[in-house]
């Protein structure tokens, strides 16, 4: 500790960066182990301030809370809540495959988000770069302050600059790879035309299935405009060469600051006491050899300067690189690639998911039957009467809770395909009946106006062309639309499935007849 002091004192600000390095380096650890750990601890926290005595959730539960709802005690809801919280009720085998089939359609199957070694690499290099700016900026920050203040201001000034730039070079990799893959999109249409632009997600992945690649992409791809974007990619080229040169530029003088020390301290003459002749002649071999030492200084200095510069530019190139070979484009790809990458098959994560289900239910349970004594003896107070629809014990347990659940997410889904099927209905419908009112107006025009020459032929066909064009839009639509509702488990005799089909019965008679003209 006595020989840590005198080192501290004497390297101010090689301490501080060392010291605010290691905080740095403690704040990923937690950062990590939140992400990592942080369900896992919440859950543990759950057990135990659930049966904690005096303080815990069941210790203190009141006769408020035991109210009867839907044949439950509002208290053993509110608890099996609480765990469900942990336990996934969307997870099913479409999960699986739907999010498979979105990275598929996106082309990003084999992207993956950044890895956490190099995170640590990127974190090593910020520390590095603030040690570098740090020096550089020390005594300059904060003109007129006292040499540790400067130092301090210097050393948060670095790790600012130094965040901002692993901020600004992910986000232009990123940039660049999002531009990427919208000139992907448009090379594989090759000029075709996209369809009516559907907002694809993994819930209603399979609703274009029958589209191109190019339109695909197109439904899923993370951008407002599908146009590309530069302004990331610009903004931090400029911050970074400005930079580079600023850098270098201070350096350079601080380098000539050190010069000009050095030749104040050599003004002084010390060789008074020699003959004039003598001391003159000395004097001049001494300037010069300052002079060629100092010129050698300045030229090795501003090369070493180069040299850093280079180095700095080519530690943002890699930044940039990083953001590009890592993250992904679509809107839910991130999403689709956490429930997809840990697992090889479809068995490996119903087995997951199922094994991780039954530890929560069995931790709820255990909750559930110690917080029934509480529920008793409070009960005791209120009398029978107002209790008299709550269900079974044997009902009122965490597996039923979770099925009704799922029960009325189904059927919360099961309307909005309804919703969705009547409106695409509805439109067809609408669609029709304007095809038949321009089909019997072009019947009248040609019944009162004769075809003098080939230009009205030409005009009636590009109108044609354009119908049929709009027909086989419609049609693919509707057979996305009949193929999601098989998937929904629709039968075919449903009357809805068969007034879907009706429509594509009309539109492909119509698109015949377009055919035979």
């Amino acid at each position: 500790m006595y020989a840590i002091m005198p080192f501290i004192m004497a390297n101010k600000l090689l301490a501080a960066i060392i010291a605010l390095g290691i905080a740095i380096c403690i704040a990923i650890i937690l950062y990590i182990f939140n992400a990592n750990f942080r369900k896992k601890v919440n859950f543990w926290w759950l057990n135990f301030k659930t049966t904690l005595p005096v303080f815990g959730t069941i210790a203190r539960l009141k006769e408020a809370d035991i109210t009867a709802v839907n044949g439950w005690y509002d208290a053993e809801l509110k608890l099996c809540n609480s765990f469900n919280v942990y336990d996934d009720t969307s997870i099913d085998p479409q999960t699986y495959e739907k999010s498979k089939s979105y990275l598929i359609s996106m082309c990003e199957q084999g992207r993956s988000t950044t890895p956490k070694f190099i995170w640590f690499a990127i974190i090593a290099l910020v520390i590095l770069e603030a040690l570098g700016f740090a020096y550089v900026l020390a005594g300059y920050t904060v003109p007129g302050a006292s040499e540790s203040t400067q130092q301090i201001a210097a050393l948060g000034m670095s790790f600012f600059i130094s965040i901002l730039l692993v901020f600004l070079t992910h986000q232009s990799g990123s940039e660049i790879y999002k531009n990427s893959k919208i000139e992907e999109m448009y090379i594989k249409n090759k000029n075709i035309g996209f369809d009516t632009y559907q907002n694809i997600s993994i819930s209603n992945e399979y609703d274009d299935q029958n589209a191109s690649i190019a339109q695909k992409i197109y439904n899923r791809i993370d951008s407002a405009t599908f146009k590309k974007r530069w302004i990331v990619c610009f903004s931090t080229s400029i911050l970074i060469i400005l930079i580079a040169i600023g850098a270098t530029y201070v350096r350079g003088q601080v380098l000539e600051k050190q010069l000009i020390q050095e030749i104040s301290t050599t003004s002084v003459n010390i060789y008074e006491t020699l003959p004039s002749e003598l001391g003159q002649i000395q004097n001049e071999a001494d300037a010069q050899a300052l002079k060629e030492q100092q010129d050698a200084d300045r030229k090795g200095g501003w090369a070493t300067f180069i040299v850093l510069a280079v180095l700095f530019v080519f530690v943002q190139i890699l930044g940039i690189l990083f953001g590009y070979k890592w993250g992904f484009a679509g809107k839910e790809s991130r999403i689709a690639y956490n429930n997809t990458h840990k697992f090889n098959t479809l068995k490996e994560y119903m087995d997951f998911h199922e094994k991780s289900h039954n530890y929560i239910r069995t931790k709820a349970d255990e909750k559930l039957k110690a917080m029934r004594p509480k529920i008793l003896s409070l009960r005791s107070r209120l009398g029978t009467e107002q209790f008299s629809t709550i269900k079974d014990d044997r009902y009122r347990t965490y597996q039923n809770y979770f099925d009704n659940k799922i029960s009325e997410i189904n059927a919360s889904k099961n309307k909005q395909n309804d919703m969705k099927l009547q409106s695409a209905i509805n439109d067809l419908t609408h669609k029709t009946a304007l095809n038949d009112i321009n089909q019997k107006a072009t019947q009248f025009n040609q019944a009162t106006q004769p075809q003098t020459d080939s230009a009205p032929n030409t005009v009636s066909n590009l109108i044609q062309n354009s119908k049929a064009d709009e027909l086989a839009k419609q049609l693919r639509r509707l057979e996305r639309t009949k193929a999601a509702l098989l998937e929904e488990g629709i039968k075919k005799s449903d009357s809805q499935y068969q007034d879907l089909e009706d429509q594509i019965y009309d539109i492909q008679e119509q698109l015949k007849g377009f055919g035979n003209a």
